[in-house]
Protein backbone atom coordinates (compact mmCIF):
# COMPACT_ATOMS: atom_id res chain seq x y z
CA UNK A 1 0.00 0.00 0.00
CA UNK A 2 2.96 2.67 0.81
CA UNK A 3 4.31 1.33 -2.19
CA UNK A 4 1.03 2.72 -4.63
CA UNK A 5 0.56 5.58 -2.13
CA UNK A 6 4.53 6.82 -3.22
CA UNK A 7 3.41 6.58 -7.08
CA UNK A 8 -0.08 8.35 -6.66
CA UNK A 9 2.17 11.14 -5.16
CA UNK A 10 4.74 10.96 -7.76
CA UNK A 11 2.37 11.41 -10.35
CA UNK A 12 0.44 14.31 -8.50
CA UNK A 13 3.90 16.13 -8.45
CA UNK A 14 4.33 16.11 -11.70
CA UNK A 15 1.67 18.38 -12.97
CA UNK A 16 2.38 21.22 -14.09
CA UNK A 17 0.07 24.77 -13.19
CA UNK A 18 -1.33 24.68 -15.86
CA UNK A 19 -2.50 21.17 -15.92
CA UNK A 20 -3.49 21.31 -11.84
CA UNK A 21 -5.29 24.25 -13.38
CA UNK A 22 -7.31 22.18 -16.09
CA UNK A 23 -7.95 19.47 -13.93
CA UNK A 24 -9.73 21.63 -11.24
CA UNK A 25 -11.66 23.33 -13.83
CA UNK A 26 -12.80 20.21 -15.03
CA UNK A 27 -13.85 19.07 -11.81
CA UNK A 28 -15.52 22.25 -11.24
CA UNK A 29 -18.08 21.07 -14.15
CA UNK A 30 -17.94 17.61 -13.05
CA UNK A 31 -19.39 18.16 -9.84
CA UNK A 32 -21.93 20.83 -10.89
CA UNK A 33 -23.38 18.39 -13.43
CA UNK A 34 -23.70 15.41 -11.20
CA UNK A 35 -27.34 16.74 -9.78
CA UNK A 36 -28.60 18.43 -13.12
CA UNK A 37 -27.87 14.84 -14.30
CA UNK A 38 -29.77 13.23 -11.34
CA UNK A 39 -32.66 15.49 -10.76
CA UNK A 40 -33.16 16.04 -14.61
CA UNK A 41 -33.68 12.03 -15.15
CA UNK A 42 -35.31 11.76 -12.01
CA UNK A 43 -37.85 14.03 -13.23
CA UNK A 44 -38.36 11.88 -16.46
CA UNK A 45 -38.87 8.78 -14.79
CA UNK A 46 -41.42 10.70 -12.39
CA UNK A 47 -43.27 12.49 -14.80
CA UNK A 48 -43.67 8.68 -16.99
CA UNK A 49 -44.98 7.30 -13.69
CA UNK A 50 -46.90 9.40 -12.25
CA UNK A 51 -49.22 10.80 -15.36
CA UNK A 52 -51.47 7.79 -17.08
CA UNK A 53 -50.94 9.57 -20.55
CA UNK A 54 -47.07 9.23 -20.90
CA UNK A 55 -46.99 5.82 -20.27
CA UNK A 56 -46.98 4.07 -23.61
CA UNK A 57 -44.17 2.36 -25.74
CA UNK A 58 -42.52 5.42 -26.84
CA UNK A 59 -42.13 7.05 -23.36
CA UNK A 60 -41.38 3.90 -21.21
CA UNK A 61 -38.36 3.52 -23.83
CA UNK A 62 -37.39 7.05 -23.07
CA UNK A 63 -37.96 6.15 -19.48
CA UNK A 64 -35.74 3.92 -19.76
CA UNK A 65 -32.80 5.54 -21.32
CA UNK A 66 -33.42 8.18 -18.07
CA UNK A 67 -32.37 5.47 -15.90
CA UNK A 68 -29.55 4.89 -17.72
CA UNK A 69 -28.33 8.72 -17.15
CA UNK A 70 -29.42 8.33 -14.00
CA UNK A 71 -26.89 5.97 -13.32
CA UNK A 72 -24.28 7.81 -15.32
CA UNK A 73 -24.64 10.82 -13.13
CA UNK A 74 -25.15 8.60 -9.75
CA UNK A 75 -22.40 5.97 -10.23
CA UNK A 76 -20.39 6.94 -13.11
CA UNK A 77 -19.30 10.35 -12.83
CA UNK A 78 -19.36 10.34 -9.03
CA UNK A 79 -16.99 7.11 -9.08
CA UNK A 80 -14.75 9.08 -11.62
CA UNK A 81 -14.55 12.31 -9.50
CA UNK A 82 -13.84 10.07 -6.63
CA UNK A 83 -10.96 7.93 -8.92
CA UNK A 84 -9.28 11.75 -9.55
CA UNK A 85 -9.60 12.88 -5.99
CA UNK A 86 -9.09 9.89 -3.83
CA UNK A 87 -6.94 7.23 -5.87
CA UNK A 88 -5.89 5.87 -3.33
CA UNK A 89 -8.95 4.20 -2.70
CA UNK A 90 -8.80 2.58 -5.68
CA UNK A 91 -4.84 0.80 -5.54
CA UNK A 92 -6.56 -2.84 -4.41
CA UNK A 93 -7.38 -5.05 -7.14
CA UNK A 94 -11.29 -5.30 -5.84
CA UNK A 95 -12.00 -1.56 -5.82
CA UNK A 96 -10.08 -1.33 -8.79
CA UNK A 97 -12.32 -4.25 -11.11
CA UNK A 98 -15.21 -2.68 -9.94
CA UNK A 99 -14.72 0.59 -10.88
CA UNK A 100 -13.75 -0.28 -14.06
CA UNK A 101 -16.90 -2.97 -14.61
CA UNK A 102 -19.83 -0.27 -13.68
CA UNK A 103 -17.75 2.26 -15.79
CA UNK A 104 -18.15 -0.45 -18.24
CA UNK A 105 -22.26 -1.13 -17.75
CA UNK A 106 -22.78 2.90 -17.60
CA UNK A 107 -21.68 3.54 -20.74
CA UNK A 108 -22.76 0.69 -22.31
CA UNK A 109 -25.98 0.86 -21.03
CA UNK A 110 -26.35 4.79 -21.71
CA UNK A 111 -25.24 4.21 -25.47
CA UNK A 112 -27.14 1.04 -26.13
CA UNK A 113 -30.51 2.32 -24.81
CA UNK A 114 -29.79 5.71 -27.02
CA UNK A 115 -29.76 3.58 -30.57
CA UNK A 116 -32.42 1.36 -28.77
CA UNK A 117 -34.79 4.42 -28.55
CA UNK A 118 -33.80 5.21 -32.43
CA UNK A 119 -34.64 1.51 -33.62
CA UNK A 120 -37.99 1.93 -32.31
CA UNK A 121 -38.66 5.29 -34.03
CA UNK A 122 -37.30 3.28 -37.39
CA UNK A 123 -39.94 0.65 -36.44
CA UNK A 124 -42.60 3.05 -36.19
CA UNK A 125 -42.08 4.51 -39.24
CA UNK A 126 -40.64 1.48 -41.14
CA UNK A 127 -43.76 -0.56 -40.01
CA UNK A 128 -46.86 1.70 -38.58
CA UNK A 129 -49.75 -0.17 -38.52
CA UNK A 130 -47.51 -3.59 -36.66
CA UNK A 131 -45.78 -0.87 -34.63
CA UNK A 132 -48.94 0.36 -33.48
CA UNK A 133 -50.96 -3.35 -33.15
CA UNK A 134 -47.83 -5.34 -31.11
CA UNK A 135 -46.01 -2.69 -29.42
CA UNK A 136 -46.95 -2.33 -26.14
CA UNK A 137 -45.60 -0.95 -23.01
CA UNK A 138 -45.01 -4.56 -21.64
CA UNK A 139 -42.66 -5.49 -24.82
CA UNK A 140 -41.35 -1.92 -24.39
CA UNK A 141 -40.30 -2.70 -21.16
CA UNK A 142 -39.19 -6.63 -22.18
CA UNK A 143 -36.93 -4.79 -24.60
CA UNK A 144 -35.56 -2.75 -22.36
CA UNK A 145 -34.77 -5.23 -20.14
CA UNK A 146 -32.86 -7.19 -22.82
CA UNK A 147 -30.85 -4.32 -23.28
CA UNK A 148 -29.87 -4.12 -19.71
CA UNK A 149 -28.80 -7.36 -19.98
CA UNK A 150 -26.86 -7.21 -22.57
CA UNK A 151 -24.72 -4.48 -21.15
CA UNK A 152 -24.72 -6.32 -18.20
CA UNK A 153 -22.63 -9.31 -20.54
CA UNK A 154 -20.46 -6.57 -22.11
CA UNK A 155 -19.41 -5.33 -18.60
CA UNK A 156 -19.10 -8.49 -16.89
CA UNK A 157 -15.39 -9.60 -18.38
CA UNK A 158 -13.85 -7.26 -16.60
CA UNK A 159 -14.38 -8.92 -13.21
CA UNK A 160 -13.89 -12.22 -14.47
CA UNK A 161 -10.08 -12.56 -14.24
CA UNK A 162 -8.96 -11.43 -17.46
CA UNK A 163 -8.02 -8.18 -15.99
CA UNK A 164 -3.79 -6.78 -16.33
CA UNK A 165 -4.30 -5.08 -12.66
CA UNK A 166 -1.22 -5.31 -10.73
CA UNK A 167 -0.04 -3.22 -7.18
CA UNK A 168 0.80 0.08 -8.10
CA UNK A 169 -0.77 0.64 -11.30
CA UNK A 170 -3.68 3.35 -11.71
CA UNK A 171 -7.13 2.34 -11.80
CA UNK A 172 -7.78 3.83 -15.44
CA UNK A 173 -9.64 1.05 -18.22
CA UNK A 174 -6.94 1.52 -20.47
CA UNK A 175 -4.71 0.38 -17.57
CA UNK A 176 -6.11 -2.69 -16.41
CA UNK A 177 -8.18 -4.13 -18.86
CA UNK A 178 -7.05 -6.22 -21.98
CA UNK A 179 -6.40 -4.52 -25.18
CA UNK A 180 -8.30 -7.25 -27.05
CA UNK A 181 -11.29 -7.17 -24.32
CA UNK A 182 -11.59 -3.17 -24.84
CA UNK A 183 -11.37 -3.29 -28.71
CA UNK A 184 -13.94 -5.97 -28.79
CA UNK A 185 -16.15 -3.57 -26.55
CA UNK A 186 -15.46 -0.54 -28.36
CA UNK A 187 -16.52 -2.43 -32.07
CA UNK A 188 -19.87 -3.85 -30.14
CA UNK A 189 -20.67 -0.59 -29.04
CA UNK A 190 -19.39 0.84 -32.86
CA UNK A 191 -22.31 -1.92 -34.33
CA UNK A 192 -25.15 -0.90 -31.84
CA UNK A 193 -24.43 2.82 -32.16
CA UNK A 194 -23.77 2.01 -36.01
CA UNK A 195 -27.29 0.19 -35.95
CA UNK A 196 -28.93 3.08 -33.97
CA UNK A 197 -27.74 5.80 -36.82
CA UNK A 198 -28.97 3.81 -39.47
CA UNK A 199 -32.28 3.93 -37.79
CA UNK A 200 -31.66 7.81 -37.27
CA UNK A 201 -30.79 8.47 -41.28
CA UNK A 202 -34.53 6.62 -41.95
CA UNK A 203 -36.47 8.32 -39.50
CA UNK A 204 -35.30 11.71 -40.79
CA UNK A 205 -35.86 10.84 -44.37
CA UNK A 206 -39.17 9.85 -44.00
CA UNK A 207 -40.25 12.68 -40.98
CA UNK A 208 -38.76 15.13 -44.25
CA UNK A 209 -40.57 13.34 -47.11
CA UNK A 210 -43.94 13.38 -44.79
CA UNK A 211 -43.78 16.73 -43.57
CA UNK A 212 -43.40 17.85 -47.54
CA UNK A 213 -46.72 16.02 -48.32
CA UNK A 214 -48.30 17.54 -45.06
CA UNK A 215 -48.34 21.21 -46.26
CA UNK A 216 -50.64 20.62 -48.66
CA UNK A 217 -53.20 18.64 -46.92
CA UNK A 218 -54.46 18.77 -43.40
CA UNK A 219 -52.88 16.76 -40.71
CA UNK A 220 -54.58 14.38 -38.20
CA UNK A 221 -53.89 14.38 -34.68
CA UNK A 222 -51.91 11.09 -34.90
CA UNK A 223 -49.59 12.53 -37.25
CA UNK A 224 -48.93 15.41 -34.84
CA UNK A 225 -48.05 12.99 -32.48
CA UNK A 226 -45.67 10.79 -34.28
CA UNK A 227 -43.95 13.72 -36.04
CA UNK A 228 -43.26 15.14 -32.34
CA UNK A 229 -41.97 11.97 -31.16
CA UNK A 230 -39.59 11.54 -34.29
CA UNK A 231 -38.61 15.03 -33.97
CA UNK A 232 -37.58 14.04 -30.17
CA UNK A 233 -36.06 11.27 -31.02
CA UNK A 234 -34.06 13.11 -33.62
CA UNK A 235 -33.07 16.10 -31.86
CA UNK A 236 -31.66 13.42 -28.54
CA UNK A 237 -30.02 11.26 -30.79
CA UNK A 238 -27.87 13.82 -32.50
CA UNK A 239 -26.91 15.74 -29.48
CA UNK A 240 -26.01 12.67 -28.17
CA UNK A 241 -24.03 10.88 -30.78
CA UNK A 242 -21.83 13.98 -31.14
CA UNK A 243 -20.87 13.62 -27.38
CA UNK A 244 -20.21 9.89 -27.48
CA UNK A 245 -18.42 9.43 -30.62
CA UNK A 246 -14.94 11.58 -29.09
CA UNK A 247 -14.96 9.40 -25.98
CA UNK A 248 -14.97 6.00 -28.73
CA UNK A 249 -12.13 7.18 -30.65
CA UNK A 250 -9.88 8.64 -28.02
CA UNK A 251 -10.58 5.40 -26.00
CA UNK A 252 -9.54 3.64 -28.81
CA UNK A 253 -6.48 5.27 -29.03
CA UNK A 254 -5.39 5.06 -25.66
CA UNK A 255 -6.06 1.35 -25.79
CA UNK A 256 -3.38 1.05 -29.26
CA UNK A 257 -1.33 4.30 -28.52
CA UNK A 258 -0.91 5.20 -24.62
CA UNK A 259 2.06 7.44 -25.67
CA UNK A 260 -0.69 9.98 -27.35
CA UNK A 261 -3.12 9.72 -24.89
CA UNK A 262 -3.52 11.88 -21.20
CA UNK A 263 -5.72 11.09 -17.71
CA UNK A 264 -6.61 14.87 -18.76
CA UNK A 265 -7.69 14.18 -21.95
CA UNK A 266 -9.84 10.87 -20.78
CA UNK A 267 -11.27 12.16 -18.57
CA UNK A 268 -12.56 15.31 -20.90
CA UNK A 269 -13.79 13.02 -23.66
CA UNK A 270 -15.55 11.13 -20.93
CA UNK A 271 -16.89 14.52 -19.37
CA UNK A 272 -18.51 15.22 -22.91
CA UNK A 273 -20.03 11.90 -23.37
CA UNK A 274 -21.69 12.71 -19.63
CA UNK A 275 -23.14 15.40 -20.33
CA UNK A 276 -25.75 14.35 -23.07
CA UNK A 277 -27.18 12.50 -20.14
CA UNK A 278 -27.74 15.95 -18.42
CA UNK A 279 -29.42 17.72 -21.65
CA UNK A 280 -31.81 15.04 -22.74
CA UNK A 281 -34.39 15.87 -19.90
CA UNK A 282 -34.22 19.20 -21.06
CA UNK A 283 -34.93 18.55 -24.57
CA UNK A 284 -37.82 16.39 -23.72
CA UNK A 285 -39.52 19.27 -21.29
CA UNK A 286 -38.28 21.90 -24.60
CA UNK A 287 -39.66 19.56 -27.63
CA UNK A 288 -42.53 17.36 -26.11
CA UNK A 289 -45.48 19.66 -25.19
CA UNK A 290 -46.77 16.96 -22.96
CA UNK A 291 -43.36 16.14 -21.14
CA UNK A 292 -43.53 20.17 -19.99
CA UNK A 293 -47.03 19.97 -19.39
CA UNK A 294 -45.82 17.38 -16.73
CA UNK A 295 -42.65 18.99 -15.49
CA UNK A 296 -44.90 21.84 -14.48
CA UNK A 297 -47.28 20.00 -12.73
CA UNK A 298 -45.15 18.12 -10.65
CA UNK A 299 -43.54 21.37 -9.50
CA UNK A 300 -47.08 22.57 -9.12
CA UNK A 301 -47.08 25.54 -11.62
CA UNK A 302 -50.35 26.49 -13.43
CA UNK A 303 -50.99 24.80 -16.62
CA UNK A 304 -53.49 25.48 -19.07
CA UNK A 305 -56.98 23.79 -19.84
CA UNK A 306 -55.42 21.61 -22.04
CA UNK A 307 -52.33 20.67 -19.85
CA UNK A 308 -52.14 18.22 -16.76
CA UNK A 309 -54.92 18.13 -14.35
CA UNK A 310 -54.97 15.39 -12.94
CA UNK A 311 -52.80 12.14 -12.50
CA UNK A 312 -54.83 10.13 -15.07
CA UNK A 313 -54.01 12.44 -18.12
CA UNK A 314 -51.68 15.04 -19.48
CA UNK A 315 -53.31 16.54 -22.36
CA UNK A 316 -56.88 16.37 -23.52
CA UNK A 317 -55.58 16.00 -27.26
CA UNK A 318 -53.44 13.23 -26.64
CA UNK A 319 -54.41 9.97 -28.64
CA UNK A 320 -53.28 6.36 -27.25
CA UNK A 321 -50.27 4.90 -28.86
Amino acid sequence: MSNNSSLLNATVSRLTASEIRAYTFLLILEVTVVPVIVCGNLLIIVAVLRFHSLRNPSNTMIMSLAFADLMMGGIYLPLKILLSQQPQLFVNRVSCLVNTFLSFFCVTNAMSFLSLISMERFYAVQFPFHYHSYMTITRSLVWSFLVFMVSVVIAVPTVSGIDRWKPGKLCFTSNVTPRSYVTGAILMLFIISFLGFLSFLRVMAAEISIRLKDNARSVNEARTQDSMKATLMLTVYVFSIICWIPQLVYTGIAVFNPAVASELGLRSVSFLGICSSGVNCFIYGIKNRQFKAAFKKIFGCKTSSVDVDDSTRVSTVQTGS
